[in-house]
């Protein structure tokens, strides 16, 4: 009996990870406060959304991959549009640190600007699992548009942070006077489309993402340069 509770049986028993729960039961211990368990709850629901999809996500089947009762998940989000939208959450928590950090380095709002757009390239393609759980799940995480705007969120301060810069460049005289919300929906539609060729055309032979990104940046520009 010891050697089947130990060996290869126990651990596919019935399809459960066991591996997986005693890493989470270590984790758990050895947390000094609930937001490392949080963090690893998240890890564990963005895996399950990957292999599994939206649809046949279920927080019991979350709970039994990390090894805990529903009832202790539900502690910590209370259904799974919220643990969605804590994965988008967490993704432009760092997104906007990111974009913050790049426009304290550069005063001249056209070259915040310019790395604004080559940085969401690079941060998307280097959380290539993070970002398709955030921008292609079927479900609308922040609402209906007009509630995004209104309701206040770590997605629409990133959003709003790259606006400012584009009102800059228009204040500037670098653009010609254009609709800012145009312009910066613009330059986001054509990163996210960069990143979404890299993520999903694993069979085709694209050329780097910085190499693309620089490619529309000149297009773009031109157009709008003033």
């Amino acid at each position: 009996m010891t050697g089947v509770v130990f060996g290869t049986s126990l651990r596919q028993l019935n399809g459960v990870n066991f591996n997986g729960i005693i890493k989470m039961q270590v984790l758990a211990v050895r947390a000094d406060d609930k937001s490392e368990l949080r963090n690893a709850i998240l890890q564990a629901a963005q895996d399950l959304f990957l292999e599994e999809g939206f649809e046949q996500f279920s927080m019991r089947r979350l709970a039994r991959k990390v090894g805990y009762s529903p009832t202790t998940l539900y502690n910590y989000f209370k259904d799974k549009q919220d643990l969605v939208y804590s994965l988008c959450e967490d993704l432009f928590a760092s997104y906007l640190e990111a974009l913050q950090q790049l426009a304290d380095s550069e005063s001249n709002p056209l070259e915040r600007l310019k790395g604004f757009f080559l940085l969401s390239i690079r941060f998307g393609c280097s959380h290539r699992d993070h970002y398709r759980v955030a921008f292609f799940s079927p479900e609308a995480v922040y609402g209906p548009p007009e509630e995004f705007m209104s309701r206040d969120s770590l997605a629409r301060r990133s959003y709003l942070f790259i606006r400012q810069v584009v009102a800059d460049c228009i204040k500037a005289g670098k653009f010609r006077q254009l609709d800012p919300e145009v312009v910066t929906q613009t330059f986001l539609v054509a990163s996210h489309g960069v990143i979404a060729a890299h993520i999903f055309w694993t069979d085709f032979p694209l050329a780097a993402p910085e190499v693309l990104g620089k490619s529309l940046l000149d297009g773009l520009l031109k157009s709008m340069l003033a």
